[in-house]
């Protein structure tokens, strides 16, 4: 196993580290740049790795992207060679090994030849390094864990495999009494309590939980109601609803439709509309708001004459499903009612697409891609959820293979400056 990685519980302990020392903020330790979140962290080596520096916490701390990419010692992956790159980055070469592919299938033959025993000693190693294993560590190249369809194999499941091997189970067996209990220990602990404090990692059940053992209570407003707590939102009632939905309708002459309902409008949500009035309807009724038509059931006739319609004399070749989505005359959501996946109504009605989103990338896919992309001037995307919407693979893609989502990019592009 890799000992260069800091581990999951190290990274932990980081952030508390960091939290507290900061205010509740997450903070460079080198320019003391607030940091949103986790996900935007690199745990960095005070003492390089390449000159000795143990991957322990006392040896961690926390950087921003563009601090942890000026060090001298490049040690964030293996794929900072930096001639390789260079070479890469020209459209001559590539980053990893030419036989990677072949590499990867070889390795994974071979973890389909592990017997129990020796896959149980990968993951016990794994395990005393982390602190715990869990069903995401599987999917992270750099684990260098087997194939999970060995732990279906041999034990059935994740969970069976946890307590068979006398680890910590993910999610415990929570009652009223116990969830009673732990909720109050943590806020006596801690004064509050906040939505994203319910997670396992901090002894927690989560809010799904709560509801399913307490049914009286209907959100995260009034389960902190229930622990003496100052609420969160306001406690809607029929009469207060109703005052709203007038109020709102006074200023848009007589319209309010479900996505109208938000908090910032001082409107209840649909959930909280559903439990008081059955129905959106019979809420714009109450109010005296125009009364939202319910849509006819769409057929599988509509859809060929949509199908008739768009194509019409052309050849049914569309780019990929958004591009052909975009236009559609019924969404992607309606298909899938009449047809359960778009693949089987492509199929059905001989479409084809030249350009289909690919779903898993290697490493050496995500770079090549990122590259053309830096290369061809384009702007680095400022939020993750912008990915997809360029044309690059998500966030999820990217995290398998790096810390960061941003860490390819300003990497590359620095590099990519350098060399012009």
């Amino acid at each position: 196993m890799n000992e260069r990685f800091f581990s999951e519980s190290i990274q932990y302990q980081a952030v508390l580290e960091n939290l507290e020392k900061n205010g509740g903020q997450l903070k460079c330790e080198n320019c003391k740049k607030n940091i949103n979140n986790r996900t935007e962290c690199h745990f960095d080596h005070i003492l390089p790795f390449s000159k000795g520096g143990k991957s322990v916490l006392s040896n961690c701390q926390i950087l921003c992207s563009e601090c942890n990419l000026k060090k001298n010692d490049k040690e964030m992956h293996d794929f900072v060679l930096e001639e390789k790159a260079k070479k890469f980055l020209l459209g001559d070469g590539i980053l990893e090994n030419d036989n990677f592919e072949v590499e990867k299938q070889k390795n994974n033959k071979s973890n389909g030849k592990l017997s129990k025993k020796e896959v149980e000693t990968i993951i016990r190693n794994f395990v005393s390094k982390n602190g715990r294993i869990r069903r995401i560590d599987f999917a992270r190249e750099r684990n260098k864990l087997p194939a999970f369809s060995l732990i279906n194999l041999y034990w059935g499941g994740i969970k069976q495999m946890q307590k068979e091997l006398g680890f910590q189970v993910g999610v415990p067996e929570w009652n009223r009494e116990s969830i009673k209990l732990t909720v109050e220990d943590f806020i006596k602990t801690k004064g509050d309590i906040i939505q994203s404090n319910f997670k396992s990692r901090n002894g927690l059940p989560s809010i799904p939980c709560i509801l399913a053992y307490y049914p009286e209570l209907h959100n995260f407003s009034e389960i902190k109601e229930f622990f003496g707590l100052k609420r969160t939102r306001q406690n809607w009632n029929h009469e207060s609803a109703t005052q709203a939905g007038k109020t709102f309708i006074s200023q848009t002459n007589g319209k309010l439709t479900q996505k109208d309902l938000r908090s910032r409008n001082n409107l209840p949500d649909m959930k909280v509309i559903q439990r008081l009035f059955g129905t959106l309807a019979y809420y714009q009724k109450i109010i005296g708001a125009e009364i939202s038509k319910k849509n006819e059931p769409i057929t599988v006739e509509d859809i060929n004459s949509a199908v008739i319609e768009y194509f019409s004399d052309r050849e049914r070749v569309v780019y990929n499903q958004k591009d052909f989505f975009e236009n559609f005359k019924y969404s992607q959501s309606t298909i899938m009612k009449n047809f359960e996946t778009i693949g089987r109504f492509f199929d059905n009605y001989g479409i084809t697409e030249t350009n289909p989103k690919k779903f898993k990338f290697t490493k050496n896919e995500i770079d090549k891609i990122i590259i053309e992309f830096i290369k061809a001037g384009k702007k680095i995307p400022t939020n993750s959820t912008e990915l997809t919407k360029v044309g690059l693979p998500s966030s999820s893609s990217i995290l398998r293979y790096y810390d960061s989502w941003k860490e390819p990019f300003i990497y590359f592009q620095k590099l990519y400056e350098k060399i012009q």
